[in-house]
């Protein structure tokens, strides 16, 4: 388990912003060390980077977030067109 900034320097997702995308729902709150300190998987900075590469290819947040559900094994049902 890592703390913030190192998921931050993995994930290359700013500190603040991924306190923002906990606060939004976008990404799970992490689990919390006795001082209360987030504490962050190898899965959790896998999840980061994924949402950091969506929004680099310029899809909105809430396709991000599908994508991300999608990819952990989500059921959400997608527009037939």
């Amino acid at each position: 388990m890592i703390a913030i900034g190192e998921a931050s320097r993995q994930s290359g997702i700013g500190i603040e912003t991924i306190r923002y995308y906990e606060r939004e729902g976008i990404v799970p709150k992490p689990e919390r060390a006795a001082n209360n300190r987030r504490l962050y998987s190898v899965h959790d900075v896998g999840r980061l980077r994924l949402l950091k590469k969506c929004r680099d290819l310029g899809f909105p947040l809430a396709d991000a977030k599908t994508l991300i559900d999608l990819s952990e094994g989500g059921q959400r049902r997608l527009p037939v067109s």
